[in-house]
């Protein structure tokens, strides 16, 4: 096929096949060559479609392959006459298509997707459902399924397609009756409602997806991509055709969504600074995630329009007199730990959603589009579906957190029957009751509850008593944890109880405890299956400053980050006998441990260079930051810039050696990033070892060292 594309290319270029162009800057297209599939693009005119065929025959002269008349057909655009079609048809051979069919199930739309062109993927989530035996899962088996299976159907229309909402909804409803086992005779309980379903485990929800929000973040992604300047052939059609100017209503229903969706782009994906002229100072987010400066503070007004590039002085750095006066400090302290715009840095980079410099998260921004609040979290929801009990139980677990049981006293309040325990009958049936206070079940947790716990066990209130159990985690004489034989045993209870009261014959076991307790270890010998343990040998080692070989002077360079993420980097240099040869301390401002140690990498190499010497040993006790200025691939943006710079560094005619070395044998730096903690965005540096780390400079040179457990 490659050959079919070179002459395809040759006749372009000597002006006989025109194909079309999107927009009078967009390029040439002429032919698109997929998987299994060909398009070719052409003017409706004879000339050019002798010319098609001509080169379609050249091809299979040489390949020794026939075109399928059946598989081939012309679209036409609706410009093109009828008289010209069928010319062109007699001409061609090939038939006339009415529309562009489908691609991988997709179909091809030139205007606004209806609901029919997507009921497709309505029949495809009921086909599926029509195989599976649904009263033979249990409720975590259903869930399981109409996460992993159902929700998947729609993924990939929805990369590219805003699927209608009426169609969306249908799949939601049709997996909604699904989890909670409605059938054809009729609605089943829905215990808990679908916007707490749809929401993170650790919310309370069960993680499953609202289609219409996923649908969005999908979408933004591929505003991203075009927005972003990335280089892919669709978006070099689409912003020849568009440029990034708001939608009109002539463009294509794709720019109308991806235009209307651009300020997600703008608010939720961070810029990396490069020469700072494509950022909006104020508009943009560009010193961290989800800041905004123009809504933290009031911007002067002869600075409104600014780009981040204006903020720089004439001597590189940032303009603090121009920023101090009206700046909150807190603001400038975040301000202090980015790199200033420089031309040498090359352009403006708006990473993915996530921090990535390379990729999109499209499930990042499908959390930040439901706005979900890490403060909301409540501990309780991690700790059950912690539980090392099977999945069916922790969703039982779950339901009694939700107070959602179907009990007489719950049918009670919705007009069904009776609230008193058909069991015992000395009480109305709640939740508590039917797992803690009835006399069939209150005799077992008599003999099996801790001591520590009793008390507490037998008085709390139903939140009270779920939570002691489920965070209770001490070991029983018999074998595993408290929480989880607690939560068996109520599963086993529960299922009981319902058994017996629909009919059907069941006999309780003899030793129920013994009962609960196998079905404990079982669960726990599964799962020491499954997983593929890696033994490693730890070994102690004892760890100490190193000085560099022969020529080479060695750099250690370290960053802190301490409460409120005040950072500060420092660093030292030293030669082969350890003597110090010079060292600097630097009030980095608000950021990370991470950034703060890009910071010390940077001052370090900058006094290194200054200081003339061409051999260097740069020893850094962070893995992570080793490895991002020698691959030179950061998954995140946040002081990707830094790296930029230190990658250009290393590249210039001297010889760097980048060393990992374990913090015990970087205690000086480690000292140095601390003083540059307390400094207000001062630079410091040290000609001679100053008083307060002799001791440890001393300790080096002595080759003193502190033992560490490392893998062998």
């Amino acid at each position: 096929m490659d050959k079919l594309s070179h002459l395809i290319i040759h006749e372009v270029n000597n002006g006989k096949w025109k194909g079309i162009k999107a927009g009078r800057n967009g390029p040439m297209v002429s032919h698109l060559m997929f998987a299994d599939d060909l398009l070719l693009f052409g003017e409706a005119k004879e000339e050019q479609m002798k010319c098609v065929i001509d080169t379609l025959n050249k091809f299979c002269t040489l390949s020794g392959q026939e075109v399928s008349q059946e598989k081939t057909s012309i679209y036409f655009s609706k410009n093109v006459s009828r008289e010209m079609r069928n010319k062109l048809l007699r001409i061609s051979g090939f038939k006339e298509a009415n529309s562009m069919g489908r691609y991988l199930g997709v179909p091809l739309l030139g205007r606004a997707p209806k609901r029919n062109d997507f009921q497709y993927l309505v029949d495809q989530v009921e086909t599926k459902l029509a195989g599976w035996k649904a009263k033979q899962l249990s409720f975590a088996g259903r869930v399981t399924l109409a996460k992993s299976v159902l929700e998947a159907i729609p993924i990939y229309p929805m990369m590219t397609t805003r699927i209608p909402k009426t169609c969306l909804s249908d799949i939601q409803r049709i997996q909604r009756s699904f989890i909670w086992g409605d059938t054809e005779n009729g609605r089943k309980f829905h215990a808990v409602s679908w916007e707490r379903v749809t929401t993170p485990k650790w919310m309370g929800g069960l993680g499953l997806r609202n289609l219409e929000y996923m649908n969005l973040a999908c979408l933004i992604k591929l505003g991203w991509k075009i927005f972003s300047g990335a280089d892919d052939y669709w978006c070099r059609i689409m912003r020849g055709k568009y440029k990034n100017d708001e939608a009109r209503t002539t463009d294509s229903n794709l720019w109308k969504v991806i235009a209307g969706l651009k300020h997600h782009v703008w608010n939720n994906c961070k810029w990396i600074i490069g020469d700072g002229k494509d950022i909006d100072a104020w508009k943009h987010v560009w010193i961290e995630e989800n800041l905004i400066l123009e809504q933290h503070t009031s911007i002067p007004q002869d600075l409104q329009g600014a780009r981040v590039c204006d903020l720089v002085g004439n001597d590189g750095y940032w303009n603090w007199n121009m920023l101090q006066d009206w700046m909150p400090a807190n603001l400038r302290y975040k301000l202090a730990a980015i790199l200033p715009p420089n031309a040498e840095n090359g352009k403006d980079e708006l990473a993915g959603m996530g921090g990535n410099c390379v990729s999109f998260s499209v499930s990042s921004m499908y959390q930040k589009l439901r706005d979900f609040n890490m403060d909301e979290e409540d501990p309780i929801w991690r700790n059950i579906w912690k539980l090392q009990v099977p999945e069916r139980v922790r969703s039982f677990v779950w339901r009694v957190k939700w107070e959602r049981l179907l009990t007489n006293s719950l049918k009670h309040r919705m007009g069904l029957t009776s609230a008193v325990c058909c069991f015992c009958g000395m009480a109305d049936e709640t939740i508590l009751h039917a797992l803690r206070d009835c006399s069939i079940v209150q005799q077992f947790w008599q003999q099996i509850v801790p001591q520590e716990v009793r008390g507490a066990f037998f008085m709390s209130s139903l939140q009270n008593w779920l939570h002691i159990n489920v965070n209770y985690a001490g070991k029983l004489a018999i074998g595993g944890r408290w929480c989880d034989f607690w939560a068996l045993a109520c599963s086993c209870f529960w299922t009981w109880r319902n058994k017996e009261l629909h009919g059907e014959k069941i006999v309780w076991p003899s030793n129920i405890i013994q009962h609960v307790r196998k079905l404990g270890e079982n669960y726990r010998k599964a799962l020491h299956t499954m997983e593929v343990v890696e033994q490693h040998e730890s070994i102690v080692a004892h760890i100490h400053w190193k000085p560099p070989e022969g020529v080479f002077v060695k750099l250690n360079t370290d960053g802190a980050s301490k409460a409120g993420n005040r950072a500060g980097c420092g660093g030292v240099i030293r030669g082969n006998q350890g003597e110090w040869l010079g060292g600097f301390a630097k009030g980095v401002g608000n950021c990370s441990a991470f950034v703060a140690e890009l910071w010390g990498v940077l001052e370090g190499l900058l006094l290194v260079q200054r200081m003339g010497f061409e051999n260097v040993e740069l020893s850094i006790d962070s893995k992570a930051v080793v490895h991002v200025i020698t691959a030179g691939k950061a998954t995140s943006a946040d002081g990707y810039a830094i790296v930029r710079k230190i990658r250009r560094l290393l590249l210039m005619d001297w010889n760097v050696k980048v060393l990992h070395e374990y913090r015990e044998a970087n205690k000086c730096a480690d000292a140095l990033a601390n003083t540059g903690c307390i400094l207000d965005l001062e630079l410091i540096f040290y000609q001679e070892c100053p008083m307060e780390i002799r001791n440890i400079l001393l300790a080096d040179e002595l080759g003193i060292s502190t033992p560490r457990i490392i893998v062998a």
